[in-house]
Order: C-alpha cells, then sequence, then structure tokens
C-alpha cells in the first residue's frame, strides 16, 4: 500500500506509514507491534468485549488509538484464510476516507498475529484526535454551545454525510457516536471514526441512504425538529438530486425513521444512543441485562434476587455512584422484559421525555425492570398535556403507549 512500508516481528505482519516506520528505532516497533496483542494496561482501556478491544497508547511521539480483534476458536481461524481480518478491513477503510479528503482519525499501522499460517488476532493503529468529543455528547449534552453554533453543525452534518455517500462509503451503523467533533481555528471540525462496519461501493444506492439515514434519526428529542431540517437541507446542499424540495425530504424520513424505530422495537434491541457510554453490560452469575454506570453491579442482582418470583413488584435499594438508590421494580417473564425495554427505548427515541429504567436483569426464569419512582408522574403529566409530541407518540406508537401504562399502573 503506497505510504506504508510491511515489516515482519516473528510472528506479527505489519504495515507501518512510512514517517512512523522511519522515526521509530526497529527494536522499538518490534516491542510495540508485539504488545498490540497483549492485555493493555487497566487505565488506558476505552472499551472491551468479546472480540473487540479499543485502547490508547502512545507510538512514538503519535497518541493513538488501538483497536484489536480476534478471531476466535479454528471457525474463526479459518475464515480468515477466506477473507480480510476485521482489522484490515477497517485499516482499508480508513486508508481509502482519509485519501478521500474526509475528516478523519488517520490510520498509523496495521498489524496481524499469525498462527499456524492464518490470522488469529489483528490490531489497527489510529491517531488519536485530540481535544474532541463525540457528535452526540455535543448535540445531547454540551450546554456551552451557543444556538447558532448548534444550527450551523446541523448543517454542517448533512453536507458531511452526503459527501461521504458521494465517495461510495456504506456504513450501516452510521450514528452520532461514530463522529467527532472539535473546535478548530476556522469553526468545528467534524471527524468520521468508526469504520468496522464500513464497506465501499461504486455508488451507495439510494434506498440505502435512506436507511441509513433512517437510522440515524433515532435519537429521540435531543435533536430538535428544527435542527432535523436543518441537517437535510445541508445534505440537500450536497445533493441536491435526492428529493424535489425540503418538505418532501423531511415526510420521507420522518416515514423511514418510524419504520426504523419500529423494526428495532420488534427485534427487541436493547441497546441504543441511549445506552451508548451510559450502561455497563452485565453477565454474572447467570444473569444478562444492562445498568447505568456506577451501579455496584453484585448490590443489584443480590436486591434482585431477594423477592424474584414471590411478588410483581416491589421497592429495592440499590447502590448507585456510592450511594443508596430507592428504585421500584417490576418482574415479568424474560423475554416480557425485554420487549419491555424495547419499547420504552422506542418511545424515548421518538421523543418522548422519559429516562429509561435504571436496569434490566434477565435470567432463565424471570426479567426485572428497575424503574425511577418518579417516572409515573411524569408520564402521567407527558400525555395529560396533548402536546404535539405526544399526538405523534400515540398516532405512531399506540402499543407502546400501552405497554407503558402497563407498567406504571405496577410501579
Amino acid at each position: 500500500m503506497e505510504g506504508y512500508v510491511k515489516k515482519r516481528f516473528n510472528s506479527v505482519q505489519a504495515l507501518i506509514r512510512n514517517d512512523i516506520a522511519a522515526a521509530c528505532p526497529a527494536d522499538d516497533l518490534a516491542a510495540f507491534c508485539r504488545a498490540l496483542f497483549e492485555e493493555p494496561p487497566s487505565d488506558l482501556l476505552i472499551k472491551r468485549g468479546s472480540y473487540k478491544t479499543i485502547y490508547r497508547s502512545e507510538l512514538g511521539k503519535n497518541s493513538c488509538i488501538i483497536k484489536t480483534y480476534k478471531n476466535k476458536g479454528l471457525l474463526g481461524l479459518l475464515k480468515s484464510a477466506a477473507a480480510a481480518s476485521r482489522a484490515r478491513q477497517e485499516f482499508a477503510a480508513a486508508s481509502y476516507i482519509h485519501g478521500q479528503g474526509i475528516l478523519t482519525a488517520a490510520p498509523l499501522l496495521l498489524a496481524e498475529k499469525n498462527t499456524l499460517g492464518l490470522v488469529s488476532a489483528g490490531a489497527v493503529v489510529l491517531e488519536c484526535i485530540e481535544g474532541a468529543q463525540e457528535l452526540r455528547e455535543f448535540f445531547f449534552y454540551d450546554r456551552s454551545i451557543l444556538p447558532a453554533e448548534r444550527r450551523h453543525v446541523a448543517e454542517q452534518f448533512g453536507r458531511l454525510t452526503a459527501a461521504i455517500f458521494q465517495k461510495g462509503v456504506f456504513q450501516y451503523d452510521f450514528a452520532l457516536n461514530n463522529f467527532l467533533i472539535r473546535r478548530e481555528a476556522d469553526g468545528f471540525g467534524l471527524y468520521f471514526i468508526d469504520f468496522e462496519r464500513v464497506r465501499l461501493k461504486s455508488a451507495v444506492p439510494r434506498q440505502q441512504k435512506i436507511d441509513v439515514l433512517a437510522r440515524l434519526g433515532r435519537v429521540g428529542g435531543e435533536i430538535s425538529f428544527r435542527d432535523r431540517l436543518r441537517f437535510l437541507r445541508g445534505y440537500l446542499a450536497q445533493e441536491p438530486g435526492f428529493a424535489e424540495s425540503l418538505h418532501e425530504a423531511a415526510a420521507e424520513m420522518i416515514g423511514a425513521t418510524v419504520a426504523a424505530i419500529g423494526n428495532d422495537r420488534s427485534r427487541n434491541r436493547l441497546t441504543s444512543i441511549y445506552t451508548h457510554a451510559r450502561y455497563d453490560r452485565i453477565q454474572q452469575a447467570e444473569r444478562t441485562g444492562l445498568c447505568r454506570k456506577g451501579t455496584d453491579v453484585p448490590v443489584l442482582l443480590s436486591a434482585v434476587a431477594a423477592i424474584s418470583g414471590r411478588e410483581t413488584a416491589g421497592q429495592l435499594v440499590i447502590r448507585h455512584e456510592g450511594k443508596s438508590l430507592a428504585v421500584r421494580a417490576v418482574y415479568l417473564e424474560p423475554r416480557e422484559a425485554e420487549s419491555a425495554w424495547a419499547a420504552l427505548t422506542a418511545l424515548k427515541i421518538a421523543g418522548m421525555p422519559i429516562e429509561l429504567p435504571h436496569a434490566i436483569v434477565c435470567s432463565e426464569i424471570t426479567g426485572c425492570l428497575l424503574f425511577d419512582p418518579s417516572m409515573r408522574p411524569a408520564c402521567e403529566r407527558f400525555f395529560a398535556a396533548g402536546s404535539r409530541s405526544a399526538r405523534f407518540i400515540i398516532q405512531h406508537f399506540p402499543a407502546e403507549v400501552e405497554l407503558l401504562k402497563s407498567l406504571l399502573a405496577k410501579i
């Protein structure tokens, strides 16, 4: 690959950007590449999954983000013989996108560890974009942003999205948390950062664009209708042939987004943009689920188990961020609990100003949702107000509204 040099360090093969290879002593590069496949220091860890780990590090004088992927079992090894590894696919996508002039984390290094001639693990090393935050954080939580800046970024993001499509980049998981934003001398820089599910095409079909934009729209009331229009205005400025008018584009995207929310609901999807970076997974003692970060999981599981199977609801005391917290527990069948969580997520994504439950805990025989006691009066006020948002939700998500009311009756 142009601009990179191949290196081999025993069982590790690497592609290293020329300037990095020239600046780093060979022994340092060898040690760095071998360490990619060791346990990262806990203080540098960003995320750990079943097959992927993300953490911070330093490569020479460069701050970087490292993503490592494992091919598990014999089947995983055999798949590496027939297709490029996850790491190589992500590295290729990052290199292409960076070469197209789209702001992104520059790829610095690709490394693959071989076992019996097959790729057992891979790693991508990307430039760290200092001083940036997720675009989700910018829109959801950053109160320092001026209204005019928010309006400008919404339109800028629309233009960037159209430009990404025009470069033949299809990202199935196109979401706010896959972009970083940084204040720069001439305004804001928007950086496309996640390429794990990117596919490069000669052209992205219109229907796929609609599907991607609809999934992007699953962000609830944090993004106002006006900001959504500004996004579409920026998009149409970059791709005017997408729709005949802003009104037509908005109507089409409302329908597609409602359908996307409904699809997630039908699959009982638990994760969403509202659980990203805010909830931890539970996988302990034959129990699974999600809970808000900062929750004492052993105390939570013990409290849930204390009345499980004896009552349909009750008050529990758990520990969150070092303090006692009283919550209302509602017990259901496991699939019913997952369905209820998915329904609440659908309502929140559709614009209802509610908080997701504090936790969902499921075993083979029971499921439990933990609610803040203030949720019931807040929901009752919302529906009593008869706002435009309430009417929209009742019209498009009637089954979810009825399920919510049945849950509120138990709290």
